[in-house]
């Protein structure tokens, strides 16, 4: 049996490619406020440029791993959780709703 992607599971997953195009925001903000390259951020976290190069691009069909996350906000010296804030939320009128927020409502 073939997977087939519905039309609904596809509306359903739009919050996903918005939420990492939200983290994404948030990597390249600190990255600035660090006053750092790509290739600079990537050496003082340890991770390599290609994968920083598609967190920055949010790229949906590639498992980075929490491990680069934290390896990010350390190198940024703030709380992963900072990392995931989303600062659009997702229709309830809090700019500052998080992940956890929206696994609490079951949106995951």
């Amino acid at each position: 049996m073939a997977n087939k992607t519905t039309k609904s599971q596809t509306m359903d997953d739009s919050w996903i490619k918005r939420d990492l195009l939200e983290i994404s925001s948030n990597v390249k903000y600190h990255r600035a406020v660090m006053g750092l390259n790509q290739y600079e951020l990537a050496d003082v976290a340890g991770i390599s440029k290609i994968v920083l190069g598609r967190i920055e691009s949010a790229n949906v069909f590639i498992n980075h791993g929490i491990q680069h996350y934290m390896k990010l906000a350390k190198a940024f010296g703030i709380p992963l959780e900072e990392l995931f804030t989303l600062r659009n939320g997702k229709g309830d009128g809090n700019a500052n709703t998080d992940i956890s927020n929206r696994q609490t409502r079951g949106e995951e």
